[in-house]
């Protein structure tokens, strides 16, 4: 599986290019990376052209150009054609996508299912025989958890923030009784109460708590939003960023205030955060891997509607840190494979 996924992944344009920032992507709801009805992959049922549902909750942000080469990636790989649909953080608009992909009679479905909004909307897919798999998220409840969703493939959260910070603690950035800022795009996002949940597991073994800031996902707001809470207590001694987009916009803030501040944090998909790490003004992160998540979850349906192999959940990173002294590999692939 390694082997194919470099083999197939390198050959995907970079969307990126490392120590740039990131553009966005198109603002579409609705687009198709297609390129074209042929695959790969012996025997099996013919999949060529069928159709599978990929739900983005967020708006077409940067971060997800990993997740996109990878689905180019699969498509060339298999034959199938991913429909891509962005909710802009709204609920309604992503229960409406997998509704038209029920109507649509989709082959699979791959469903960032961020809070058990969702529920009845990837039950009535389970009903109707779509396979589904949740990606990057999982905010499935009760039956749609356990019956509805095949698999989950994604970061373990809750371990991930333990693993950050541990470390922070073992590094010595993060003292007894110290003022931790924790900055994130969403508190509400399973990501970062479960992140947060970890981190404060760690924390507490010296004192230590999380002091959780909603920062948006706009880099004018963020910014502001971290000067303003770090203007108003000076006292922080640590920061723990929960989002990607906090870290990546960390580096004008700490100069801004004019401090110097230990600051770890999650995901290098942002080559800002690659480039903050290389200057020492991020010290450690934990990565989610968006490339893995996308391949690994089209590319599980794929082989169930080809081979009628059952979906199994994938942890996509939690345990490794990466630092000034590792980051090198990273900058090459960030914002294109990481």
């Amino acid at each position: 599986m390694v082997a194919l996924l470099v083999a197939f992944g390198l050959a995907v344009n970079a969307g990126v290019s490392a120590g740039a920032s990131p553009k966005l992507l198109p603002a579409t709801s609705r687009i198709s990376t297609a390129s074209g009805p042929s695959t790969n992959l012996p025997s099996g049922n013919n999949i060529v052209g069928k159709t599978i549902l990929m739900t983005v909750y967020t708006a077409p942000l940067a971060a997800w150009v990993p997740a996109l080469n990878a689905v180019k990636a699969v498509e060339a790989m298999t034959g199938v054609n991913v429909r891509v649909e962005y909710g802009n953080n709204n609920n309604q608009t992503m229960i409406t996508d997998i509704e038209t992909g029920i109507a649509d009679h989709v082959a699979g479905m791959v469903v960032n299912t961020v809070s058990s909004a969702f529920n009845t909307a990837v039950c009535d897919a389970y009903k109707a025989g779509i396979p589904v798999i949740a990606w990057n998220q999982n905010g499935a409840t009760g039956k749609a958890a356990s019956t509805c969703i095949e698999a989950y493939i994604g970061q373990d959260f809750v371990t991930a923030g333990e693993v950050i910070g541990n470390w922070a603690v073992n590094q010595g950035y993060v003292k007894k009784n110290a003022r931790v800022f924790c900055p994130v795009e969403d508190p509400t996002a399973v990501y970062a109460y479960t992140r947060e949940t970890g981190v404060n597991e760690a924390l507490a073994k010296v004192g230590a708590h999380c002091n959780v800031v909603a920062t948006t996902d706009t880099d004018s707001t963020i910014q502001s939003t971290m000067i303003d809470y770090l203007l108003g207590h000076p006292s922080t001694s640590a920061i723990i960023a929960l989002g990607g987009l906090d870290l990546a916009n960390m580096a004008p803030v700490l100069a801004k205030i004019g401090r110097k501040i230990p600051v770890v944090g999650f995901d290098v998909y942002d080559p800002r955060i690659v480039k903050n790490i290389e200057d020492g003004v991020v010290l450690g992160v934990v990565d989610q891997q968006f490339y893995s998540q996308a391949f690994y979850a089209v590319l599980q349906i794929a082989m169930q509607l080809k081979y009628g192999l059952f979906p199994s959940s994938m942890n996509t990173g939690g345990s490794g840190v990466v630092t000034k002294a590792t980051v090198g590999i990273v900058a090459k692939l960030s914002g294109t494979y990481r």
